[in-house]
């Protein structure tokens, strides 16, 4: 008999309960994550955050690199006329063809660490880095982390890393 279960988002397929519970064990011990990118896909499009916890250099500022999909915005009429001016309509379509180009986001912050533990909000002052990267594909995104030192399959659902 095959036993399939998951163990924090890890499919595992095993055929005792010997093998079974030594991998929830080594998984456990090591707190591994593995997120494929097909899954970690579904997840972003159904408008799920996930995020890496930047080490920074100083103990006054937390970071965290917060990975999105945007969502595309549907305007009726759809084409329905090509305005000569430029309004609230032309703008809104402009932005869904930005989104459709490049529907992932990276917000890449570090934020003070006693605004964010005194759950007061962020005044534009309190971030000492904020950056704002936007791709077209998963891929690049992979590539971008992987530049950085991080691996997508690493990478954290928003609310275990508590990010603001």
């Amino acid at each position: 008999m095959v036993s399939v279960f998951l163990v924090s988002a890890v499919a595992i397929r095993v055929k005792s309960r010997w093998h079974r519970e030594n991998a929830i064990e080594s998984i456990a011990s090591k707190n591994i994550r593995i997120i494929n990118i097909e899954d970690l896909e579904k997840k972003l499009s159904q408008g799920e955050q996930w995020e890496f916890r930047k080490e920074l250099d100083v103990s006054d500022y937390l970071g965290w690199i917060l990975l999105i999909k945007r969502d595309i915005p549907i305007i009726y009429p759809k084409d329905a006329y090509k305005p000569k001016e430029k309004g609230i309509y032309t703008s809104l379509i402009e932005l869904r063809e930005k989104l459709t180009k490049t529907p992932y986001q990276i917000l890449n912050i570090e934020l003070k660490r006693e605004v964010h533990e005194s759950d007061a909000y962020e005044n534009e002052e309190d971030y000492r880095f904020k950056e704002s990267l936007y791709f077209t594909s998963l891929q690049k995104v992979r590539n971008y982390f992987s530049d950085l030192g991080y691996n997508l399959h690493d990478i954290k659902h928003r609310s275990e890393i508590d990010a603001p």
